[in-house]
């Protein structure tokens, strides 16, 4: 099992059954993926934020990918999809369900992993 696997299990049960419903363009082939992790992990952090649910959400995704060896340019395109998401898919979606059944658990994951918090 990769090393985002088990953070983000939850989250990828709802996202994968629901997909992406009117699916924008993305920069990087992750968000064309609909089984993957990686993806989720940046969703997670903007319907944190974005949702009001964790105002630090966004900074743990950046500051744990960054740990995980994940470039700051990858990132950075990362982001600008999962921001690309919200803005075309998540009034499709139940956020608060989305954040507590699939991201809170994951996002508190990643800070106790890889942020020691």
């Amino acid at each position: 099992m990769n090393k985002f696997s088990w953070v983000l299990s939850p989250a990828l049960t709802i996202f994968s059954v629901t997909g992406f419903a009117s699916a924008p363009i993305y920069q990087t082939p992750e968000f064309n993926d609909k089984s993957g992790h990686l993806s989720m992990m940046y969703i997670c952090g903007v319907i944190g934020e974005k949702g009001d649910y964790d105002s630090r959400a966004i900074a743990t995704v950046a500051a744990a990918t960054s740990k995980m060896g994940i470039t700051e340019k990858k990132s950075g395109q990362l982001m600008g999809d999962a921001l690309t998401w919200w803005e075309a898919s998540h009034e499709q979606y139940d956020i608060t369900a989305m954040w507590e059944g699939s991201c809170k658990e994951p996002i508190n994951n990643m800070r106790r992993m890889y942020l020691n918090k």
